[in-house]
């Protein structure tokens, strides 16, 4: 609410290393999904929807969240407009309340397993397939 904000402002900048800091302050997103959509060059390879532990607000894996295998044509295209479209990337994305789209990150070194897990998709031997792809066919790929 407003007054918590005013007062965790007030007390961030009173504290002399914060002073001189910038303070990023954003509306509040209430998350209906989340989603991780993995990407190689700009083609989706699967998503999965993004399931948090009981009791738990993250929804990463490596805090206990549960990936479900999901497919939303609308989440993939707003992803892929999104995102580079060089290497491989692990996108999160959430729905919120009214239906809203966002990208939360597009990490460059994605842990896949609970991805994989998920969707039954080997994203090494995607990775791999995509380099033997580059090779054979050099012509076809932009630099």
């Amino acid at each position: 609410n407003l007054s918590e904000a005013v007062l965790y402002i007030d007390n961030f900048f009173s504290h002399e290393i914060y002073s001189r800091s910038a303070l990023l302050l954003q509306s509040y997103i209430s998350v209906k999904r989340e989603y991780r959509v993995m990407v190689l060059d700009g083609q989706c390879l699967g998503m999965a929807e993004k399931k948090a532990q009981e009791g738990q607000i993250a929804h990463n894996a490596a805090l206990g969240g549960q990936f479900i295998t999901a497919h939303d044509e609308e989440v993939i295209e707003f992803t892929l407009q999104h995102v580079s479209r060089k290497g491989i990337l692990g996108a999160d994305v959430i729905r919120d309340t009214a239906g809203r789209l966002f990208l939360l990150e597009a990490n460059r070194a994605p842990q896949w397993y609970a991805f994989e897990r998920a969707t039954g998709i080997d994203v090494a031997s995607c990775i791999i397939q995509r380099a033997w792809q580059r090779i054979l066919f050099p012509n076809d790929f932009i630099r």
